[in-house]
C-alpha cells in the first residue's frame, strides 16, 4: 500500500496554502431609526383634543336644548294665559254684561236713539232724554269706584279702550264726550 492512497482527497477549489482568516474589527452601530414616541404622543394629543372638543360641543348643544325646552314651556303657559284673558274679555264685553254694568251705574236705555256723524259732527234722528228709572237711585260702590266726577260722568268706568263702532252707526255718547251735551240732545 502506498502512502498516496491514505491521503484524504483534496477538496476542490482549495489550495494547499493555509487559509487566512479575515481580520475582525469593531464597527459603529448602524444608525437607529428615529424614535416613534413623538409621533405617538402627537397622535394621542390630536385624538384627546378632538374628543374634548366633541364633548364640549355636546354639552353646549344640551344646554341649548334645555333652554329651548324652557322657552317652549313658557310659550305654552303664556298662550294659555292669553286664551284665558281673551275669554274673560269676551265675557265682560258681552252685550248682556255691558247692559248689567250700565244699569248698576244708573244708566237707562234710550227709547229713540240719535246718531252723530263723526266726519262733520252733525247729529241725525230725534234724540230725546231717556226716562228716569222707576226704582230708587243706585247707591255708589263702597270703594268709591263709579262715583260721579265733576262733569257728571262716572270717574272710574271700566270700558274697553278700542270700540269698533261704525262711523255712521249709533253712538252712546256725544262726540266730545261731555255728559251735559248728551242730556241736552
Amino acid at each position: 500500500m502506498s502512502t498516496s492512497a491514505v491521503r484524504a482527497p483534496a477538496r476542490r477549489g482549495t489550495t494547499a496554502r493555509t487559509r487566512v482568516r479575515p481580520r475582525l474589527r469593531l464597527l459603529a452601530p448602524p444608525p437607529s431609526a428615529p424614535s416613534r414616541l413623538p409621533v405617538v404622543l402627537a397622535c394621542a394629543a390630536v385624538m384627546l383634543t378632538t374628543l374634548l372638543t366633541v364633548l364640549l360641543l355636546h354639552i353646549q348643544l344640551s344646554h341649548g336644548s334645555y333652554a329651548a325646552h324652557d322657552l317652549v314651556a313658557q310659550h305654552t303657559a303664556l298662550a294659555e294665559q292669553e286664551q284665558a284673558l281673551r275669554e274673560e274679555l269676551d265675557a265682560v264685553s258681552a252685550p248682556g254684561a255691558l247692559a248689567e254694568r250700565a244699569g248698576d251705574l244708573g244708566m237707562v236705555p234710550s227709547s229713540e236713539p240719535g246718531f252723530v256723524r263723526l266726519a262733520d259732527g252733525t247729529a241725525s234722528g230725534d234724540p230725546s232724554p231717556a226716562p228716569a228709572p222707576a226704582g230708587p237711585s243706585p247707591a255708589p260702590p263702597a270703594d268709591g269706584a263709579g262715583a260721579p266726577a265733576q262733569d257728571g260722568a262716572p270717574a272710574d268706568v271700566d270700558a274697553p279702550a278700542d270700540v269698533d263702532a261704525p262711523a255712521d252707526g249709533p253712538a252712546d255718547a256725544p262726540a266730545d264726550g261731555s255728559a251735559e251735551d248728551a242730556a241736552a240732545r
